[in-house]
């Protein structure tokens, strides 16, 4: 009887650790700022108000759009105002996919009543973006969903040969 009881014991908490770490993977709220177009502020709040203190930055995961600082980039301006057209006054899911070294999570978003409803894909398919996947089971609808822009000529791709965030990040000394 006792082994029993150690055994349902053990097995409440893996259901109980089970059920905590999928609450935390994914999120529900809304988005408090567009900080530039692969930056959001999140609210894990639906209504009411959301103090400063539940809010945190978040980066999309698996893209990087143009920068806004130091100096605009190309087209990141028309990025950061176009995520904010599609997130304004929705309810959003996030999928937390990493943590960066700087703490910071790294996130799938999913907007509630938009199609597509996976915003990171939607941003490279609309030309904000470029896919920075490599080896991860999404690598492959990311890189279709940036070939999509790129032969339509949308969005930053409508520059001859836009510059990458990362090497003006280089460039620009941050």
């Amino acid at each position: 009887m006792r082994t029993v009881l150690s055994f349902f014991g053990i097995l409440c908490m893996l259901v109980t650790f089970a059920a905590h770490s999928e609450e935390e993977d994914f999120m529900k709220g809304t988005v408090h700022e567009v900080v530039d177009g692969d930056t959001i502020v999140f609210c894990p709040k639906i209504e009411g108000e959301c103090k400063s203190a539940e809010r945190y930055e978040v980066d999309l995961w698996g893209i990087d759009a143009p920068e806004v600082v130091p100096r605009k980039q190309f087209h990141a301006q028309k990025a950061k105002e176009y995520l904010e057209s599609v997130v304004e006054s929705r309810i959003i899911v996030l999928e937390v996919k990493e943590t960066n070294k700087a703490g910071r999570k790294l996130v799938k978003v999913f907007v509630v009543g938009h199609e597509p409803s996976n915003l990171n894909v939607h941003l490279l398919m609309e030309g904000h973006a470029w896919s920075i996947v490599e080896e991860d089971s999404d690598a492959a609808e990311f890189d279709l969903a940036e070939e999509y822009a790129k032969d339509r000529k949308l969005g930053l791709w409508r520059e001859i040969e836009p510059t990458a965030p990362w090497i003006w990040r280089e460039t620009e000394g941050t």
